[in-house]
């Protein structure tokens, strides 16, 4: 039998046939099986927290001391940005930090509640 033989709405008969009898097997399981638990992560693939929070405040990241992580953790930090501040600490003022372009001024206007700049001296060297 050819499918043109067939009268013009033939496949949404065929479409609700399908969803019935994936329906039937959906009622057909066996309702004795306990669920299994599904993990979203485990304690060893959730990532760290690069940032120790503080209860009694926000905390403020130095940024001649800070780790690469903690200065990614920041809003509008990347892996380049990240980068550049390791290369040009220490840093010692924030007209230090405007002179040598280490960050956009509207990257440091958004930061500057939440960063600090250390003792230039106590500051490691670069990664």
């Amino acid at each position: 039998m050819r499918l043109s033989a067939l009268p013009a709405p033939w496949w949404p008969a065929l479409v609700l046939a399908l969803v019935l009898v994936a329906g039937l097997g959906v009622l057909a399981a066996r309702s004795g099986d306990a669920p299994v638990p599904v993990l979203a992560s485990t304690a060893e693939a959730r990532p760290a927290d690069p940032l120790p929070r503080d209860p009694a405040g926000p905390t403020r990241v130095d940024l001649n001391r800070a780790s690469r992580a903690e200065l990614e953790a920041l809003p509008g930090i990347g892996p380049a940005r990240a980068q550049a501040i390791f290369d040009a600490r220490p840093i010692v003022s924030e007209a230090d930090l405007r002179a040598r372009a280490v960050l956009p001024v509207s990257v440091w206007e958004s930061l500057r509640d939440r960063v600090i700049l250390g003792a230039p001296d106590a500051a490691p060297g670069g990664p």
